[in-house]
C-alpha cells in the first residue's frame, strides 16, 4: 500500500512539473515575448547596421545607420503569431512598408520584399 502511495505521489509530482514546463513554452510563443527584446543586424564591410526593439505589445522601432551614427528611424506596428509575423511601418511622408518576419530562437529573419532578407540576432 505505501508503495502505491509513493508510486501515486511521484506521479503528481511529475504531471506537475511538464505542466508548468509546458505553460513556460506557451509563454514564450506569445507576442508579449518580444517586448523589451533587441535585435540587431550588422554589416561588417562597410559598418551599416539595423536594430529592431520591441518596446509594447504591438510597437517595433527599426533604426539603422552606419558605424556609431544613427542614420534613420522608423516607428511602426506588428502582429505576431509564434513564430511568424508582420510589421507595417510608415515614414515621414507617410509611405508605407509591410514586411514579414519569422523568428527561430534567437534569430529574426525579415523579408523585406523583391527576395531581399535581412538577419537579426537577439541581443
Amino acid at each position: 500500500m505505501k508503495t502505491i502511495k509513493t508510486f501515486t505521489l511521484m506521479l503528481c509530482i511529475a504531471a506537475m512539473g511538464l505542466a508548468t514546463a509546458c505553460s513556460k513554452d506557451d509563454d514564450n510563443n506569445s507576442s508579449g515575448s518580444l517586448v523589451g527584446t533587441t535585435w540587431r543586424n550588422f554589416v561588417a564591410s562597410n559598418g551599416e547596421w539595423a536594430a529592431l526593439q520591441f518596446t509594447s505589445a504591438t510597437a517595433v522601432t527599426f533604426t539603422g545607420g552606419r558605424g556609431e551614427e544613427s542614420g534613420w528611424s522608423l516607428n511602426g506596428t506588428y502582429t505576431y503569431s509564434a513564430p511568424n509575423g508582420t510589421m507595417l511601418f510608415a515614414d515621414e511622408d507617410q509611405e508605407q512598408f509591410h514586411y514579414t518576419f519569422t523568428i527561430n530562437g534567437n534569430t529574426l529573419l525579415l523579408d523585406v520584399g523583391d527576395g531581399t532578407s535581412m538577419t537579426f540576432t537577439r541581443q
